[in-house]
């Protein structure tokens, strides 16, 4: 597991479950770590 995605994705969703929430990591995946490295690459 990469230290990206555990700090935005795995921390938050622990933190959304400790606060009562569900969370969608998902869609968060997607916008912090998937488009992130896309955009990166796509712009090289």
């Amino acid at each position: 597991m990469s230290k990206d995605y555990k700090e935005k994705i795995i921390d938050y969703m622990f933190d959304e479950y400790s606060k009562g929430n569900t969370p969608n990591p998902d869609i968060l995946c997607n916008r912090e770590i998937k488009f992130d490295v896309f955009m990166d690459i796509a712009f090289l």
